[in-house]
C-alpha cells in the first residue's frame, strides 16, 4: 500500500483534517504530522533558531500521528525523519477556507504541498469553503478516486484542489483548470495603538477557465502548480534586448 503523509495549516484538531485522513486510509497507510495550533496564512515559513517539539497523539485511521510546535512546512521537512518512512504522497488539508487564485501566495496549505513536491513527492493541497464542510465530507472520496484512477501523480508533482463555494450542496463535477486572480480590497484604520483592517470587497476573476471562476460555478477545481517562478517570456525578451 501507499505511504501517505498528511498535514494542514489549521492544526491537529481540525475536523476537516480527519475527513481527509478517513478518505486516504482507504488507499494507503496514513501518517499525520500537523501543527499543534492553527497556522493559517503562514505561507512557506519555516522555523529557524528555535527548537521544535512533537507530541504523539491518538488519531483515528492513522497508523501514527504527532502534533508539532513548528510551522506547517516544518511538518513536511521533518516528516520522513520522524516516521522513518519513505512517502509516496503528501496531502495537505482539508483547509477551512478556499485557496483559489492568488490565495496560494499566502496559503500554508498550498505551501505544505509545495514542500512535498520540492522533495520530489507527488503532493496535493485540498480546501473547502469555511462555511460549508459538508460538500467535502460527501465528495472527498470521489476526489481521491479521481486522482488515483487518472494517475495524476504520474503527470505532475503539485496540485491545488478546491471544492465549490458555499452555496452549493453538491458539485457539478471536477474540472482541470488554471490559477486565476482573486484580489482583496482592504480598509485600514487605527484603534489606539492597533492597526486594524476590514475587507471592503473581493474581486474575482471572470476568466471562465480559472479555478476562481469554476469554483463559483459549482465545480471542484484541480490546478497544477509549478515551483520555479521564472517568467521565461520576459527572460528571453530581456536577453535579446540586452544581448546578455
Amino acid at each position: 500500500m501507499y505511504n501517505i503523509l498528511v498535514s494542514n495549516d489549521d492544526g491537529i484538531a481540525s475536523p476537516s483534517l480527519q475527513i481527509l485522513v478517513d478518505a486516504l486510509a482507504k488507499v494507503g497507510n496514513v501518517y499525520v504530522l500537523a501543527p499543534n495550533k492553527g497556522m493559517s496564512a503562514k505561507s512557506h515559513s519555516i522555523t529557524l533558531y528555535e527548537d521544535i517539539y512533537i507530541n504523539e497523539v491518538e488519531y483515528k485511521n492513522a497508523l501514527k500521528a504527532y502534533a508539532l510546535s513548528g510551522t506547517p512546512v516544518d511538518c513536511i521537512i521533518v516528516g520522513k525523519d520522524i516516521f522513518k518512512v519513505d512517502f509516496d504522497f503528501v496531502f495537505s488539508g482539508i483547509n477551512l477556507g478556499h485557496n483559489l487564485g492568488t490565495d496560494i501566495i499566502y496559503s500554508a496549505t498550498v505551501s505544505v504541498a509545495r514542500q512535498g513536491a520540492m522533495h520530489d513527492v507527488p503532493s496535493f493541497a485540498i480546501s473547502h469553503s469555511r462555511r460549508n464542510s459538508e460538500i467535502a465530507k460527501n465528495e472527498i472520496d470521489n476526489v481521491i478516486k479521481y486522482i488515483f484512477d487518472n494517475k495524476l501523480f504520474l503527470e505532475h508533482k503539485l496540485y491545488n484542489i478546491n471544492f465549490p463555494i458555499s452555496k452549493y450542496t453538491s458539485s457539478k463535477g471536477i474540472k482541470i483548470c488554471k490559477q486565476g486572480i482573486k484580489d482583496f480590497i482592504n480598509n485600514f484604520y487605527i484603534d489606539g495603538e492597533k492597526a486594524l483592517s476590514t475587507v471592503e470587497k473581493i474581486i474575482y476573476d471572470d476568466d471562465i477557465t480559472t479555478d476562481v471562476y469554476l469554483a463559483k460555478e459549482g465545480y471542484i477545481t484541480i490546478c497544477p502548480l509549478i515551483i520555479k517562478q521564472t517568467d521565461f517570456d520576459i527572460l528571453n525578451k530581456l536577453k535579446k534586448k540586452l544581448k546578455d
